[in-house]
Parts: C-alpha cells; structure tokens; sequence
C-alpha cells in the first residue's frame, strides 16, 4: 500500500510518477479503442457521460493522493495546498515548484530512520 500512496516521495519519484499518470488516461484511450474498436461507434448517454466524469475524478484523487500529497510532506509543507492543486495555472505553478525545491528531514523521520537501523 505504502507503494502505491507512500508518505513521501523525493524529486526524481515525483517527476516519474508525474509522468506515469500522465500516460495513464493514453494507455486508457489505446485499450478502449483496441478493445471496442473506434471510439466515433460509442453513443454519448448521459450515463457515458457521468463514467468518463466520474474516472476523470477517481484518476484526479489518486493522482492527488499517490503524487502531489506525498512530495508535499517532504518538501515540509502543508498537505492544504493541495486544494490550490485543484486550480488550473496555480497547479502549475505547484507541480514546477514541487519538481524543483529540496525535500526537507523532520525529526521525527530521523527518528523513524534511526530505529529502522535498530
């Protein structure tokens, strides 16, 4: 579990993880057309509608959740700025900023290393 949503993630996990749940949503759109052939054949129900909504907000969660809340934690700052994740040039402007800042040791990681070592 620790994997998938961990407590931190440095630099270079962000940036590759970044860039995984960017392809996911491609890798989604292949599979859907190699499976149901083109996409045009699909009628647009209001129920096709809310399931392509919907995904579109378990894939924003899990981002959130997997990415973002994580490199956050190391770089020492609050979990809170996630809801301004949520806004389109201010998201941005985090994901730059998260890429680039150093992650920060708080005493109670040490801790936790130290003990690991034990």
């Amino acid at each position: 579990m620790f994997t998938l949503f961990p407590l931190r993630i440095g630099r270079l996990a962000y940036i590759l993880r970044l860039i995984l749940w960017a392809f996911i949503p491609l890798f989604a759109r292949c599979a859907s057309v190699f499976i149901w052939g083109s996409t045009d054949n699909l009628q647009e129900t209001d129920m096709m509608k809310f399931a392509v909504f919907l995904c579109g907000v378990v894939w924003t969660i899990c981002v959130l959740y997997s990415v973002i809340i994580p490199r956050l934690r190391d770089a020492g700052i609050s979990s809170w700025v996630t809801l301004l994740s949520l806004l389109p040039i201010i998201n941005l402007a985090i994901l730059i900023y998260l890429g680039v800042t150093r992650g920060k040791v708080s005493p109670e990681v040490k801790w936790v290393r130290v003990r690991r070592v034990i």
